[in-house]
């Protein structure tokens, strides 16, 4: 059973959709109808569904942006009737792009992907584990020793053997280790280090830059240069972004 939810501010839009997925597609379960993005966000926070059917023009917050905070844990699939956005959805990853209003042939075809990738995935080795057993961290500095959040972490920069944290709240704090170690204390966590000079918080990429290595934007702002040993392992973790 694949375990869809639906975030539409019209809500007959995201009625209709819903209705459609139960007559065309058996294999779909739709566990919510979200009106409000704001609480879809919350909501997976503590739930991870198969994919979502998202629209993109909705009042006070916009799609894209949605998709950029939740596209690295569950699939996304736009469904506007603009096709202009297309182009951005794809850049985002998005698993598919629908066009309102909805064609039974289009969302049957997209179930089927859906459901085939999602086989191909239990089929796989399995993932890293994430480390939920602890959330902060130990940062020793010049002053003494500082435990932090490991979640408000967006990126770590080398600078020469020590290690400059940036924080959610543009905070910033100068450790006495080197990356490698801060690296090794991460391990198991959602961190990346895409270039010798630094790590990322993989929840906080908003977007991608092709290139010889390629650039990472996050969501601070700050680009990240992408190393071109790490490319291709950097691409694979989102299935070829």
């Amino acid at each position: 059973m694949i375990n869809v939810i639906i975030v539409d501010d019209e809500f007959k839009s995201a009625e209709l959709a819903g209705l459609k997925l139960k007559k065309f597609c058996p294999q779909v379960q739709v566990l919510e109808i979200f009106t409000e993005p704001g609480k879809a966000l919350s909501w997976m926070e503590e739930h991870t569904p198969d994919a979502v059917l998202l629209d993109i023009e909705m009042p006070g917050v916009n799609g894209l942006n949605i998709a950029a905070r939740i596209h690295h844990k569950t699939e996304v699939i736009f469904v506007t009737a603009y096709e202009k956005y297309s182009i951005e959805a794809i850049r985002l990853t998005a698993f598919d792009y629908l066009l309102k209003p909805i064609d039974e042939n289009d969302l049957v075809r997209c179930m089927a992907r859906l459901e085939e990738k999602l086989l191909q995935k239990q089929k796989a080795p399995p993932a890293r584990q994430i480390n939920t057993a602890y959330d902060k961290m130990a940062i020793p500095s010049l002053e003494g020793v500082h435990f932090i959040n490991i979640k408000e972490i967006v990126r770590v920069e080398a600078e020469s053997n020590y290690s400059v944290f940036h924080f959610t709240d543009k905070r910033k704090m100068t450790a006495s280790k080197t990356l490698k170690q801060v690296e090794e204390a991460l391990e198991g966590y959602s961190f990346f280090r895409p270039h010798k000079s630094y790590i990322i918080n993989l929840q906080y990429i908003t977007r991608y830059v092709r290139g010889e290595g390629g650039t990472i934007i996050m969501n601070d702002g700050s680009e990240v240069e992408v190393s071109r040993n790490k490319k291709k392992e950097f691409l694979e973790l989102f299935e070829g972004l």
